[in-house]
């Protein structure tokens, strides 16, 4: 079972790239795993140490979307990125180096971001035995925060517009199918090739969607997972994972 995980990250900018080294990677490399781990970036020159690492594989990210000419345009990762973060970060980029891992048959996604890691106190045996336990097909689980639908608040951003998106899109799941998770820790669990290449194309759409519309999520990313999760028949579990994160606000632009 262990042979269908992959660990996955994303760092575009110098900042992120410094900080997955110097957190994600370190952790990684001293666990001594027999996992890969696959990460997508903007800089990928940056990343030359790890050319002969036989599990670390590092993708352009414009190379990993050439395909898709929407994202191109709509998803752009500017020169400068003063500003960017947190709202105009194009945070739906990460669907395509998930899409890589599952091309290459990969069904147990554990994506964390660049501020987050194995926790130190969990070693090489256990944290197999634990993943392995996580895994569950066609969930999405993850120990950080969970917003829930049923309880939103009015004008609350992560749901403002959910009524027009259900509305045009003819969707009528329950109302307890509409909740969302936070993103340094997220975990993809497909019971096949098949179902996760279904769930991508789900957010492909999603994503799209919100940039036709002027009432669109754009970058919201978790507002998109909303309707992406029920879409493609996954279900969303908040539960205890064996990762930590250590948030560095200086990191942001």
């Amino acid at each position: 079972m262990i042979d269908k995980f992959c660990f996955l990250s994303e760092a575009n900018y110098p900042n992120y790239v410094k900080r997955i080294k110097e957190f994600n990677i370190k952790r990684f490399l001293e666990l001594d795993l027999n996992i890969p781990f696959y990460i997508t970036t903007n800089l990928k020159e940056e990343f030359k140490e790890y050319d002969n690492h036989p599990l670390i594989r590092v993708y352009d990210i414009n190379d990993l979307r050439s395909y898709n000419s929407k994202s191109l345009i709509n998803e752009p990762l500017p020169e400068d990125p003063i500003g960017l973060y947190p709202a105009r970060y194009p945070w739906n980029l990460r669907r395509f180096i998930m899409r890589k891992a599952v091309e290459d048959g990969y069904t147990a996604l554990c994506f964390l971001e660049c501020d987050t890691k194995v926790h130190d106190s969990v070693n090489k045996e256990e944290l197999t035995s634990r993943l392995v336990r996580l895994y569950e097909p066609n969930t999405v689980k993850t120990s950080a925060g969970r917003f829930v639908y049923k309880t939103r608040h009015e004008g609350q951003e992560l749901f403002y517009y959910h009524q027009k998106y259900i509305d045009d899109l003819n969707l009528n799941f329950s109302e307890d199918d509409y909740d969302t998770l936070d993103g340094t820790n997220q975990l993809f669990f497909g019971k096949d090739k098949e179902s996760l290449i279904n769930f991508f194309n789900n957010w492909d759409v999603i994503a799209d969607y919100g940039y036709e519309k002027p009432y669109g999520y754009k970058t919201g990313y978790l507002s998109n997972l909303s309707f992406v999760i029920p879409m493609s028949g996954y279900k969303l579990i908040h539960t205890e994972t064996p990762f930590v994160t250590h948030h560095v606000f200086e990191d942001r632009y």
